[in-house]
């Protein structure tokens, strides 16, 4: 771990190109594996997809994690562009135990791997979407599900739409918060029955889906400012 935070490091410096050639070249070990991929996408395309596949593929969650954080960086700064990371993400959704009796780490994982997908926002990782929540329910398919919720876009919308009337109440919820958080009228009926009195939701919930509703029908605006005197 203090290896890769290291590299992270050197990796956000002005200049660190000759220095990742060097643990390239010179290490044959994780650090070397890391470089060879944070030189790879610099550049991106074909050569920087088959870098973060290659360390996706050594299965260490300190690697799988850092791979993440530079895809975050990357989808943000560069949009489609960071297309090259999606054969990635499959390997760490694919990575993700689908007969797990609960979620884990490997879920969470999972999860920002889908919402990068999302960000990213192309046919191909549209595609990718739509054939895992195709799936058999598993603890794998409710990560993606939930990775659709930290995603702030057309294509999480678009997915998420059909999830309204899962059978499975994860997807369901999860559906119901990304259509809400956008203030489509689709999630209505849903986020009433979380707000319903006698309800057995958490707070969270319960508040995220009032404020949603306040979304829909326009009238956060007043909401907040009645907020704001309570406070003061």
């Amino acid at each position: 771990m203090l290896r890769v935070n290291l590299l992270a490091i050197l990796g956000d410096t002005d200049q660190p190109r000759s220095a990742l050639e060097t643990l390239a070249r010179n290490e044959d070990s994780v650090t070397a594996t890391l470089a060879a991929f944070d030189l790879a996408r610099l550049a991106g395309g074909p050569q920087a997809a088959t870098a973060a596949a290659a360390a996706v593929a050594l299965e260490h969650p300190v690697v799988v994690e850092y791979v993440l954080d530079r895809a975050e960086t990357d989808v943000q700064d560069r949009g489609r562009a960071a297309e090259f990371y999606i054969p990635a993400m499959r390997k760490v959704i694919a990575q993700a135990d689908t007969r797990a009796s609960r979620m884990a780490a490997e879920h969470v994982r999972a999860a920002r791997a889908a919402t990068i997908l999302a960000d990213i926002g192309s046919g191909e990782a549209a595609d990718t979407l739509r054939e895992l929540l195709a799936q058999r329910y598993s603890p794998v398919v409710r990560a993606v599900g939930a990775g659709l919720v930290r995603s702030n876009t057309p294509l999480a919308r678009e997915l998420a739409r059909p999830l309204l009337n899962s059978p499975y109440e994860e997807l369901a919820t999860d559906a119901a918060l990304v259509l809400g958080r956008a203030g489509d009228s689709a999630a209505r009926d849903k986020l009433y029955q979380f707000i319903a009195p006698g309800g057995r939701y958490p707070a969270p919930l319960r508040a995220m889906s009032a404020w949603y509703l306040l979304k829909i029908a326009g009238r956060t605006d007043p909401a907040a400012r009645q907020l704001a005197e309570q406070v003061n």
